[in-house]
């Protein structure tokens, strides 16, 4: 039985319906409804309280729940840190006293951001508070004598309509006549979320424990992802150049935290799908196909 935490966020979501449409026995966890129970990581852990909520039978806990802001964890890092990390070790440890694996949710942000191209075992040293956060929580699991497994992710985007990553907002904004600005000096890897729980059934298949990069293999700046996405309905016209410099954010954004992702793919044989092969149905589910490139 798998444990969910932070089962109605985008990742959770899709991970609660793969598992239950394969027939697997999930535990949804939310601060808000719908889930079989709330737990709001703002706040102190209650040993007592998982232990009334969280059956025997519950072998691991995938932890997606975070504060996933950059600018809100810098603006704010006393009230992030207590959700990102005290919080979630504090989770983490009663998980591991019951014997339940813990699979937690990190991100490429914990890597400087210099280079790309960042293996599982390369140094981490942050410039982000976000990424300073995770690699807290990685180093609490990397400390423990028990099986764990960190998954560290890029940026990820749905097939839905409401979708609000990069390419979601790309395809908002271009769909209302206005210009989409696309840095040429930062690097991102699009992962469709749903591909995401397929990678983590296999990790849990196969007994497999450590840290682990999941992401798709195509590397692009925001500026060629920019130029894709309004190419394929008809408006590159409303691209900009720009650089991520240019851009007002509360706490500077990093160039290249690209993941390779050889040491899953090697040992799977999983294949990420990639942005070319999901854009048309992406495109059809937000009704653009009218005026689509074909």
């Amino acid at each position: 039985m798998l444990l969910i935490v932070g089962a109605n966020g985008l990742l959770g979501r899709h991970a609660g319906n793969y598992f239950m449409e394969a027939g697997r026995s999930v535990i949804s966890v939310s601060h808000g409804e719908p889930a079989d129970f709330q737990l709001d990581l703002r706040f102190p852990v209650e040993g007592d309280f998982l232990k009334e909520k969280i059956p025997a039978r519950v072998k691991a806990a995938l932890i997606c729940s975070a504060v996933t802001s950059l600018d809100e964890c810098f603006l704010h890092k006393e009230e992030t840190r207590r959700f990102n990390v005290t919080h979630t070790i504090a989770l983490l440890q009663w998980l591991i006293r019951h014997h339940v694996l813990p699979i937690f949710c990190s991100s490429d942000q914990v890597f400087a951001g210099e280079k790309g191209g960042y293996r599982e075992d390369d140094e981490r040293t942050p410039a982000s508070e976000y990424g300073r956060q995770k690699k807290a929580v990685e180093d609490f699991l990397e400390a423990q004598d028990r099986p764990y497994l960190i998954l560290r992710l890029s940026k990820l985007y749905s097939l839905d309509d409401d979708d609000t990553s990069p390419i979601g907002q790309m395809l908002t904004t271009l769909s209302q006549g206005k210009i989409v600005r696309g840095a040429y000096d930062q690097a991102i890897c699009p992962t469709l979320v749903d591909d995401l729980p397929r990678a983590i059934a296999w990790l849990l298949d196969y007994g497999a424990t450590g840290a682990f990069h999941l992401a798709a293999l195509r590397r692009y700046t925001r500026h060629e992802l920019a130029l894709q996405v309004a190419d394929s309905i008809g408006r590159e016209a409303q691209v900009e150049q720009c650089s991520i410099r240019d851009i007002a954010f509360a706490e500077p954004r990093t160039l290249d935290n690209t993941l390779v992702t050889e040491k899953f793919l090697a040992r799977s044989g999983f294949r990420f799908r990639e942005l070319a092969e999901t854009l048309p149905t992406i495109l059809a589910n937000r009704k653009m196909i009218e005026g689509a490139k074909t």
